[in-house]
């Protein structure tokens, strides 16, 4: 069988020899990959799947008995993209059409959620909400809108709402949203249902902010193409 040598994450000795027992093909292009294979480490013969992608050979002829590199190591043949593991775990997807850094900071937020880093997660979907929340307010002098506000995530919530800039429908569920005196995700104290909560209420709101804009926008666009190409 092929071998490869790397660092073992389940035991943590450098340049271990892993032995390469099988692998299925994962076609992904963009992704940099083109096989997940299900090795086992020579020192603690504990397992893992490796992701690895080719630099000059396939998978495929790593495993065939018809090559010599098929019973050693093939280092210089494959590229080490990581491995299987927590955070690999299904975690929720953004909504569509949000702007870049808060795109980044859901996906930080979920892929925390999924492995139970409930504080991380909640500091996390509170930045994606801080980030959209101020891109709403006015700019220059306004009753009612002091610098606190301006800076911490629950007043400005309030503020957003009292003065209707903010659906009241969303009222109820940003009750999740604690000012805690420096927007900080509850003194490290979040649990599950805290960080679901607050994921719920981010997924709404971005949905509102965004998605749905855009998607009537494409609509629009796409109306006045058909038009244009009928006339």
């Amino acid at each position: 069988m092929p071998q490869y040598i790397t660092d073992c994450p389940r035991c943590g000795v450098k340049n271990t020899t892993f032995d390469m027992l099988s692998f299925a093909p994962i076609r992904r292009p963009r992704s940099g990959f083109d096989g997940e294979v299900f090795s086992v480490c020579r020192n603690c013969h504990q397992s893992t799947v490796f992701i690895m992608s080719p630099r000059t050979i396939d998978l495929e002829d790593a495993f065939s008995d018809r090559y010599s590199y098929s019973t050693s190591v093939v280092n210089e043949h494959f590229d080490l993209r990581g491995f299987i593991g927590l955070k690999d775990l299904v975690a929720a997807r953004p909504p569509e059409h949000l702007p870049g850094d808060i795109a980044s900071a859901f996906i930080e937020g979920a892929t925390c959620l999924s492995v139970k880093c409930y504080n991380a997660s909640v500091a996390m979907y509170r930045l994606c909400l801080d980030l959209a929340t101020k891109a709403l307010l006015p700019v220059g002098e306004v009753d009612g809108l002091n610098d606190h506000t301006r800076r911490n995530l629950g007043p400005r919530l309030k503020w957003l709402f009292d003065s209707k800039r903010l659906d009241s429908a969303f009222k109820e569920l940003s009750h999740c949203i604690k000012d805690n005196g420096n927007d900080g995700a509850h003194d490290g104290t979040v649990g599950e249902k805290d960080a679901l909560d607050v994921q719920d209420f981010t997924c709404a709101l971005l949905e509102a902010l965004y998605t749905q804009p855009k998607r009537i926008e494409l609509a629009k666009k796409r109306r006045e193409d058909r038009h244009a190409t009928s006339k």
